[in-house]
């Protein structure tokens, strides 16, 4: 630390430590961690070293006070409105949604085979509602039938694989139109999808989830 502290021409922004508990404020390990690290920014700043940051608590921990008395904290997953853990941030707002729009809407007749392998097949005369969203844009395939996609007028879920590109909807018994919007991740008169939801359709975590969205999807901040 003495050579860091001499070293012309370099200087120390920032100290810090990422919790491997973050998400269980509760878990010693998370103490621990906690304790450690701030005798390691004290060993630092005895040496002669000043980093002009500090911080250690992500947002599980800033949200339940652990591990925050530094200079700063590292709210991530919280900005989106997610909680990072089960009964944890309860006043958050989602502050995300995820939307895509009708570009066709087909009549078929029953027993048409929709997308790749023909895994849906219709049973009835049916209308089908193409959105151009896929797996590329981290829409995955294990969304398919498994969480609500929302339109003003009801809810749908997608039918049949949903492919690199584009995801079919049975919007039969629904109004819906080329150029109305569908929502992924959010809500309408029709209900909600939350980042949550996303991810217990896909095995995974809300993170995971939010990360993945795709590039090519246009972002827009209100």
């Amino acid at each position: 630390m003495r050579l860091v502290a001499v070293a012309p021409g370099l200087a120390v922004e920032a100290a810090f430590t990422h919790f491997s508990h973050g998400d269980d404020p509760e878990s010693p390990e998370l103490a621990a961690q906690e304790s450690r690290s701030k005798e390691a920014f004290a060993a630092l700043r005895a040496a002669g070293v000043k980093p002009g940051w500090t911080h250690l608590a992500n947002s599980g921990a800033a949200i339940a006070r652990k591990g925050i008395w530094t200079e700063a904290v590292r709210p991530g997953l919280s900005l989106y409105g997610v909680s990072p853990a089960a009964g944890l941030g309860g006043d958050l707002a989602p502050a995300l949604s995820w939307e895509t729009e009708v570009i066709a809407v087909k009549e078929v007749p029953g027993g048409t085979a929709v997308g790749y392998g023909g895994t849906f097949v219709t049973t009835r005369e049916s209308l089908l509602a193409v959105l151009p969203i896929g797996y590329d844009d981290g829409y995955r395939r294990s969304f398919g039938g498994r969480v609500p996609i929302l339109f003003e007028s009801g809810a749908s879920r997608a039918v049949g694989v949903i492919s690199m590109d584009l995801t079919v909807c049975d919007t039969t018994d629904m109004e819906v139109r080329r150029g109305d919007r569908a929502v992924l991740l959010g809500r309408t008169a029709a209900g909600s999808v939350s980042a949550d939801d996303l991810a217990r359709a896909a095995g995974t975590i809300s993170y995971e989830i939010l990360c993945g969205i795709g590039s090519r999807v246009p972002r827009r901040y209100a």
